[in-house]
């Protein structure tokens, strides 16, 4: 038995975590394209993300999937504000110029634990704000683990021609 596997349209060539905080009824602006694509928790607050495609509410202990290249804008609410928890991360291609992330549109991930994904989420932040290398490698192990988890609810029919503006 073989085995070895081509992992190449698996590797990152990027990843990192931010935690970010709005006022109440910020709006964001994203009708460029992101730069990456984002797994998002929502820690505090509700959000509204829109684009030509789909509309996603999300509310405290929600998690949004929002795939690279997607134009959309998004409309925060909090009391006081609102804090997130977002994950960017960049697949390489594959050898047909394809990006394993690019298979799934922007949508809420149902069906799993709130605080089990909360609670990882908090760990990759915490991880990746050590300065030691160790640390940053288990961030990059428990983000796998994490994207492993979420791929059986997420739905690929929901994957856009990315091209279209946000009207």
């Amino acid at each position: 038995m073989n085995a070895r596997i081509k992992a190449k349209e698996f590797c990152l060539s990027d990843f990192g975590i931010h935690k970010v905080h709005y006022p109440s009824d910020a709006t964001y602006d994203s009708s460029r394209g992101k730069d990456q694509t984002y797994i998002g928790y929502m820690q505090r607050g509700s959000c509204v993300f829109s684009s030509t495609f789909s509309t996603v509410e999300c509310n405290a202990g929600d998690i949004v999937y929002i795939p690279e290249g997607l134009r959309y804008t998004s409309q925060s609410r909090g009391d006081p504000d609102v804090v997130c928890y977002c994950i960017q991360f960049s697949f390489r291609t594959d050898k047909d110029g394809k990006r394993f992330d690019r298979r799934y549109g922007m949508q809420k991930v149902c069906g799993v634990s709130a605080a089990d994904f909360g609670n990882r989420f908090l760990e990759i932040y915490e991880l990746l704000s050590r300065s030691d290398e160790l640390s940053k490698i288990a961030a990059v192990g428990r983000f796998y683990t994490l994207f492993y988890d979420i791929l059986p609810h997420l739905d690929e029919a929901k994957a856009p021609d990315y091209s279209l503006p946000v009207t």
